[in-house]
Protein backbone atom coordinates (compact mmCIF):
# COMPACT_ATOMS: atom_id res chain seq x y z
CA UNK A 1 0.00 0.00 0.00
CA UNK A 2 1.13 3.58 -1.04
CA UNK A 3 -0.25 6.75 0.44
CA UNK A 4 1.36 10.14 0.05
CA UNK A 5 0.61 13.24 2.62
CA UNK A 6 -0.86 16.41 1.66
CA UNK A 7 -0.90 18.91 4.77
CA UNK A 8 -0.47 22.59 5.23
CA UNK A 9 3.43 21.29 6.18
CA UNK A 10 4.67 20.07 3.39
CA UNK A 11 2.55 22.76 1.40
CA UNK A 12 0.31 20.28 -0.41
CA UNK A 13 -2.20 22.17 0.89
CA UNK A 14 -3.15 25.53 2.71
CA UNK A 15 -5.09 23.89 6.17
CA UNK A 16 -4.56 20.88 7.31
CA UNK A 17 -8.14 21.14 8.24
CA UNK A 18 -10.06 18.86 5.81
CA UNK A 19 -13.51 18.37 6.62
CA UNK A 20 -14.65 16.16 3.91
CA UNK A 21 -14.00 14.31 0.96
CA UNK A 22 -15.95 13.38 -2.55
CA UNK A 23 -15.14 10.96 -5.31
CA UNK A 24 -17.62 11.99 -7.95
CA UNK A 25 -19.40 9.57 -11.29
CA UNK A 26 -16.12 10.73 -13.32
CA UNK A 27 -13.54 9.40 -10.71
CA UNK A 28 -12.39 13.00 -9.49
CA UNK A 29 -11.63 13.80 -6.08
CA UNK A 30 -12.69 16.82 -4.33
CA UNK A 31 -11.92 17.93 -1.05
CA UNK A 32 -13.54 20.32 1.30
CA UNK A 33 -11.91 22.40 3.95
CA UNK A 34 -11.87 24.74 6.81
CA UNK A 35 -9.62 28.18 5.90
CA UNK A 36 -9.00 26.53 2.17
CA UNK A 37 -12.28 26.40 0.79
CA UNK A 38 -12.74 23.63 -2.13
CA UNK A 39 -10.11 21.55 -3.40
CA UNK A 40 -9.66 19.27 -6.74
CA UNK A 41 -6.80 16.35 -7.14
CA UNK A 42 -5.07 16.73 -10.31
CA UNK A 43 -3.92 13.44 -10.76
CA UNK A 44 -1.56 14.53 -14.01
CA UNK A 45 0.36 16.86 -11.44
CA UNK A 46 -0.22 14.88 -8.03
CA UNK A 47 -1.55 17.82 -6.47
CA UNK A 48 -5.04 19.29 -4.78
CA UNK A 49 -5.39 22.80 -6.64
CA UNK A 50 -7.79 25.15 -4.79
CA UNK A 51 -11.34 25.75 -6.78
CA UNK A 52 -13.21 28.10 -4.80
CA UNK A 53 -12.75 31.49 -6.30
CA UNK A 54 -12.34 29.93 -9.98
CA UNK A 55 -15.82 28.61 -9.17
CA UNK A 56 -17.08 31.49 -7.46
CA UNK A 57 -17.74 29.39 -4.32
CA UNK A 58 -18.63 31.93 -1.03
CA UNK A 59 -16.26 31.52 2.11
CA UNK A 60 -13.04 29.00 2.90
CA UNK A 61 -15.49 26.50 4.51
CA UNK A 62 -17.11 23.49 3.11
CA UNK A 63 -18.37 20.99 5.46
CA UNK A 64 -20.18 18.51 3.34
CA UNK A 65 -20.15 17.42 -0.33
CA UNK A 66 -23.22 15.20 -1.80
CA UNK A 67 -23.85 14.33 -5.61
CA UNK A 68 -26.89 13.58 -7.26
CA UNK A 69 -28.27 12.06 -10.04
CA UNK A 70 -27.54 14.41 -12.30
CA UNK A 71 -23.83 15.00 -11.39
CA UNK A 72 -24.12 18.49 -9.48
CA UNK A 73 -22.26 18.45 -6.72
CA UNK A 74 -23.90 20.13 -3.34
CA UNK A 75 -21.87 21.82 -0.73
CA UNK A 76 -22.54 22.57 2.25
CA UNK A 77 -21.02 25.73 3.70
CA UNK A 78 -21.14 28.13 6.45
CA UNK A 79 -22.41 30.70 4.04
CA UNK A 80 -25.68 28.70 2.19
CA UNK A 81 -26.06 25.50 0.20
CA UNK A 82 -24.34 25.91 -3.05
CA UNK A 83 -25.18 23.45 -6.09
CA UNK A 84 -22.07 23.06 -8.08
CA UNK A 85 -21.97 21.44 -11.83
CA UNK A 86 -18.61 20.89 -13.43
CA UNK A 87 -18.65 19.17 -16.95
CA UNK A 88 -16.29 16.46 -17.15
CA UNK A 89 -14.16 17.42 -19.78
CA UNK A 90 -13.17 21.45 -20.68
CA UNK A 91 -13.65 24.30 -18.40
CA UNK A 92 -17.19 24.96 -18.18
CA UNK A 93 -18.97 25.03 -14.84
CA UNK A 94 -22.15 26.51 -12.80
CA UNK A 95 -22.89 27.57 -9.52
CA UNK A 96 -25.85 28.61 -7.58
CA UNK A 97 -25.98 29.39 -4.12
CA UNK A 98 -29.46 29.40 -2.20
CA UNK A 99 -29.47 31.00 1.42
CA UNK A 100 -31.87 31.54 4.01
CA UNK A 101 -33.52 34.07 1.55
CA UNK A 102 -34.49 31.46 -0.93
CA UNK A 103 -35.93 29.41 2.30
CA UNK A 104 -33.22 27.33 4.11
CA UNK A 105 -34.02 28.11 7.77
CA UNK A 106 -30.17 29.13 8.22
CA UNK A 107 -26.51 29.48 6.21
CA UNK A 108 -24.30 27.41 8.27
CA UNK A 109 -25.34 24.10 6.53
CA UNK A 110 -23.49 20.99 8.99
CA UNK A 111 -24.25 17.93 6.95
CA UNK A 112 -25.41 16.39 4.24
CA UNK A 113 -26.77 13.45 2.19
CA UNK A 114 -28.36 12.41 -1.27
CA UNK A 115 -31.00 9.37 -1.14
CA UNK A 116 -31.23 7.17 -4.74
CA UNK A 117 -34.41 9.15 -4.71
CA UNK A 118 -33.02 12.53 -5.18
CA UNK A 119 -33.85 13.82 -1.82
CA UNK A 120 -31.17 16.40 -0.57
CA UNK A 121 -31.10 16.00 3.06
CA UNK A 122 -29.55 19.19 4.95
CA UNK A 123 -28.78 19.63 8.35
CA UNK A 124 -28.07 23.45 9.51
CA UNK A 125 -27.84 24.43 12.79
CA UNK A 126 -31.12 24.57 14.00
CA UNK A 127 -33.19 21.94 11.80
CA UNK A 128 -33.03 18.67 9.06
CA UNK A 129 -34.36 19.46 5.75
CA UNK A 130 -35.42 17.25 3.04
CA UNK A 131 -35.45 18.53 -0.52
CA UNK A 132 -36.49 16.95 -3.59
CA UNK A 133 -34.14 17.70 -5.90
CA UNK A 134 -36.01 16.30 -8.57
CA UNK A 135 -38.86 18.87 -8.28
CA UNK A 136 -36.47 21.85 -7.07
CA UNK A 137 -36.17 23.14 -10.57
CA UNK A 138 -36.73 27.01 -9.12
CA UNK A 139 -34.94 28.96 -6.48
CA UNK A 140 -37.34 28.82 -3.09
CA UNK A 141 -39.27 31.83 -1.62
CA UNK A 142 -40.92 30.72 1.70
CA UNK A 143 -39.24 29.06 4.57
CA UNK A 144 -39.19 25.57 4.74
CA UNK A 145 -40.11 23.54 7.94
Amino acid sequence: MKYENYSFHNRKLITNAVLCIHLDRFGRLWAGTEGGGLYLYNRNKGEFEEKTRAYSIPGDVIVSIEEDKSGNLWLGTISGLVKLYVAAVGNDFSTRIYTSADGLQDNFIVNSSCSRNGELFLEDIRVTTVFFLIKWKYPLRKPIS
